[in-house]
């Protein structure tokens, strides 16, 4: 089971974004203050909907994560990212296909490890397969954004596999991007148990999770 858990924890970081800081407070604490969005420092965004949120801003790092403490995990990060000298001369689908690069090549990485154990651990634990992993462009209220979206499936063989991994990731290019090279990256990650008994249904990523990003991403403010 220890590899299992190293190998969800790697599968939610993909990028090395997540973190975890020790001066976190709650939504709550927050809003008792009233405070209803979250500065960043350069950028600010709205805090999501509900009271069960820990907030952790990393001002240095230019990132801000909701954490949800229930027991379907979620977790949402913001970060502002400005690219390097060496990526000016790439578009915003260069870049975004950069991304999405890494984060398959993270994805493929777990794969190939899980395959490389032994039948015996195999069996133990149980190994990943990937439901789907896709990248696409959407529009939302007239923002472009590029998403890289994958569900992982572990825990268990084929038909018993009990545990379920979802992350969903936006990137935006901001407006002056040309000028700045300043993109701003959104991700909802949320780990979920699968019902061992077939059809197996989801309780991955659903519409209500996507609206509380949209709200997000809609609430982002420039400094």
């Amino acid at each position: 089971m220890r590899f299992l858990t190293r190998m969800l924890i790697k599968a939610m970081i993909l990028t090395g974004i997540l973190f975890l800081v020790s001066c976190a407070t709650t939504q709550q604490d927050l809003q008792k203050e009233g405070i209803s969005v979250a500065d960043v420092g350069n950028f600010s965004v709205k805090l999501p909907a509900g009271k069960h949120w820990q907030v952790n801003i990393d001002r240095e790092k230019e990132s801000v994560q909701f954490q949800e403490d229930r027991v379907t995990y979620r977790t949402i990060t913001v970060s502002r990212d400005v690219l390097g000298k060496d990526k000016w001369h790439m578009s915003e689908e260069e870049i975004a296909d950069l991304i999405a690069k890494s984060m398959t090549e993270t994805v493929q990485d777990i794969l190939k490890k899980d395959a490389e154990r032994s039948g015996v651990a195999r069996f133990l634990t149980g190994s990943f397969a990937v439901q789907f992993m896709n990248k696409n462009l959407e529009e939302m209220d007239g923002k472009k954004l590029y998403t890289f979206h994958l569900r992982l499936l572990g825990g268990g063989d084929a038909v018993f596999r009990t545990n379920g991994i979802e992350r969903k990731h936006f990137i935006y290019f901001q407006p002056d991007f040309a000028k700045t090279h300043t993109i701003y990256r959104f991700s909802i990650f949320k780990r979920y148990i699968r019902t061992i008994i077939p059809p197996h249904d989801s309780s991955g990523l659903g519409e209500k999770d996507l609206l509380l990003m949209r709200e997000i991403i809609n609430s982002l403010q420039f400094k």
